[in-house]
């Protein structure tokens, strides 16, 4: 494990994704599961894996699902976002918004 990885020791839960009553990202909920988490001790979150119900999210909801979460962490935690997809263009504009917004590191 190379220098920069070293600062991804410890735990980073799969965030599951928060539905309000109409089907829409909640994303008050979100943050609060930040939170929550983040009192717990971790030390950032992994958005948008199978937990998150990443590949039922449309590609923009992913999207979003991602700025919130790095938007709330604030450098309280590191973020993780998965941008696997099966196709690979799709995965690619995935891992291109998270370099944009300012993740931390992407998982396939």
């Amino acid at each position: 494990m190379g220098k920069d990885w070293e600062r991804f020791q410890g735990v980073y839960p799969a965030l599951v994704t928060p539905f309000d009553v109409e089907g829409r990202v909640d994303e008050d909920v979100l943050r609060d599961l930040v939170d929550w988490h983040l009192k717990a001790g971790v030390r950032g979150s992994f958005v948008c894996g199978s937990t998150g119900e990443g590949l039922l999210l449309s590609t923009e909801e992913r999207k979003r699902v991602a700025e919130v979460v790095v938007d709330h962490l604030s450098g309280r935690g590191l973020c993780i976002v998965h941008v696997g997809h099966p196709s690979s263009e799709e995965s690619t504009r995935l891992a291109r918004h998270a370099e944009e917004i300012g993740a931390d590191t992407t998982a396939p």
